[in-house]
Parts: structure tokens; C-alpha cells; sequence
């Protein structure tokens, strides 16, 4: 069983305009929680509790919101990139503390 996910998370959203200026995409309110919320509690409700954030853009930001994932019921950590890497250089940096199988998501979409 797969229980464990990155979420892509270190773009800067600067097609959202100002939206994005002082606060991070995945952390946009949509029906009165992050968006990102609504992400995290999908996977946990498909049994994946430990999960990877890939940050950059206004990083602390994030952690500081979510912190370790405990008030959400799973395990973050974060990968904080200080320049973006695109998604195969996110990956490639975190490859000796991911698992075999795993999954990989934006954390701008939505998904069931």
C-alpha cells in the first residue's frame, strides 16, 4: 500500500496577480480553508499519512500554517527548494528519503 505523496508546492502563482503577492497559492481560502486542506485530507482519507511538501515561494509561509501535519492527522515535511528545480529536480533531491512507490500531485489540483 502507498502511503505516501509529495505535494508540489514552490511555484510563486503569479497569474493569480495580486492574490499571490503576499500569500501562497495553495494556501488561498476557497469555501473557508486552504486549499491545500482540501488536499491533504484526501489523501489522508485514502490511508496516506506521510507527506512531503516541495516549497519555495513565500515557504514559510506554508510551515508555518500547517506545521508538522499533527492537527491534520499526518506527518509533513517540507523540501525547501531555494531556487525552483521543476518537479524532476524536486524529486531528484529528495530521492533517498522517499519510498519505492509513491505519489506525486501539484498542490494547485484538485483530485478524488
Amino acid at each position: 500500500m502507498i502511503d505516501q505523496a509529495i505535494l508540489l508546492a514552490g511555484g510563486k502563482g503569479s497569474r493569480l496577480g495580486s492574490l499571490t503577492k503576499k500569500m501562497p497559492k495553495p494556501l488561498l481560502p476557497v469555501a473557508g480553508h486552504a486549499f491545500i486542506e482540501y488536499l491533504i485530507w484526501n489523501l489522508k482519507r485514502h490511508g496516506i499519512t506521510r507527506i512531503f511538501l516541495t516549497v519555495g515561494y513565500l515557504a514559510h509561509t506554508i510551515k508555518k500554517f500547517l506545521g508538522d501535519g499533527n492537527q491534520l492527522g499526518v506527518q509533513l515535511k517540507y523540501f525547501t527548494e531555494s531556487t525552483p528545480l521543476g518537479t524532476g529536480g524536486a524529486l531528484a533531491g529528495m530521492r533517498d528519503i522517499l519510498d519505492d512507490n509513491f505519489f506525486v500531485m501539484n498542490g494547485d489540483t484538485i483530485f478524488d
